[in-house]
């Protein structure tokens, strides 16, 4: 769940899909998910402050990309089809 949701504001679908993208591509290449809680309450803290890491070894391409698309700021969240956004 993208942090505008969880802070129940209003929201993009675009901008909470690529969020959501990030989210399963953070998972592919680590192999484990980027936000956990032991509650709920927990879990939703870490999302609204976009708490996340990486294992060093993630090359600095993918690294950069799943930082911008967890990005806490939507506007900030890669969102066209334009090479430079990404």
């Amino acid at each position: 769940m993208a942090p505008e949701i969880v802070l129940k504001k209003d929201y993009s679908g675009f901008a909470t899909d690529v969020w959501a993208m990030g989210v399963v591509l953070h998972l592919l290449v680590t192999g484990d998910y980027p936000f956990k809680g032991r509650t709920e309450r927990e879990l939703y803290l870490k999302i609204a402050k976009g708490a996340f890491s990486l294992p060093d070894l993630i090359h600095p391409e993918a690294r950069r990309l799943i930082q911008r698309m967890l990005t806490i700021e939507p506007v900030k969240r890669p969102y066209n089809s334009s090479p430079s956004s990404f």
